[in-house]
């Protein structure tokens, strides 16, 4: 090819210092065989295709992750490669956390990576954000009605039953409510008024 008889050419010029050459005369990837450099190139293209559109199968990224092994080893000109592996492999690990949080049982999720993780854009992989998506909502209805429940003025809208029925839900929530705390501490408080009144009182 062109670029291959260039650089043998070159190679026979005393004191020609051919790769410098190369770069000036065919770009960033002069350092490497204009074969690996197009093919560089071209990995570069569809990893990029992969992250920009997003919603990308599993087995895809992983298989231009394998792909990329044979540039890796290349000098800076294969930095490009190197970065967009990097990217890849952060998109496998959203995945990653995606799954470890669909399969929580017993831990409690915290909110605001749970709202992160969901609100990727574009979103990495094509995985299914529902049953988190769900969450995050019934979590934020929880705590807004908290909100309520907490404030000297709305709580008054509210019997004690239906704040202890409120604290019970968000205590089965496999999201953390952000006003779990002081939601607890406000049931505890009224419990211990009623039971030293003998009855049942409102918030």
């Amino acid at each position: 090819e062109l670029e291959d008889m260039y650089a043998n050419l070159l190679s026979r010029v005393e004191g020609c210092d051919v790769a410098r050459k190369m770069s000036e005369d065919f770009g960033k990837y002069g350092s490497e065989t204009p074969r690996r450099a197009r093919q560089a190139e071209a990995w570069c293209r569809e990893a990029v295709a992969l992250l920009k559109e997003g919603c990308a199968p599993k087995r895809a990224v992983e298989d231009q992750i394998d792909s990329a092994s044979k540039f890796l080893w290349g000098g800076h000109a294969m930095d490009e490669v190197r970065d967009h592996v990097t990217e890849l492999e952060a998109a496998l690990e959203w995945g990653r956390e995606v799954a470890s949080c669909l399969s929580a049982k017993r831990r409690k999720l915290q909110l605001d990576f749970v709202r992160g993780l969901i609100g990727a854009d574009p979103k990495p992989l094509d995985v299914d954000l529902s049953r988190l998506e769900k969450w995050v909502r019934d979590t934020e209805g929880l705590n807004e009605t908290a909100s309520k429940v907490l404030d000297s003025t709305e709580a008054k809208a509210f019997t004690f039953d239906e704040a202890q029925d409120l604290l019970k839900a968000a205590n089965r929530s496999l999201i953390v409510m952000p006003l779990l705390e002081d939601l607890t501490t406000a049931v505890a408080s009224a419990e211990a008024w009623c039971a030293e009144a003998q009855g049942k009182c409102p918030l």
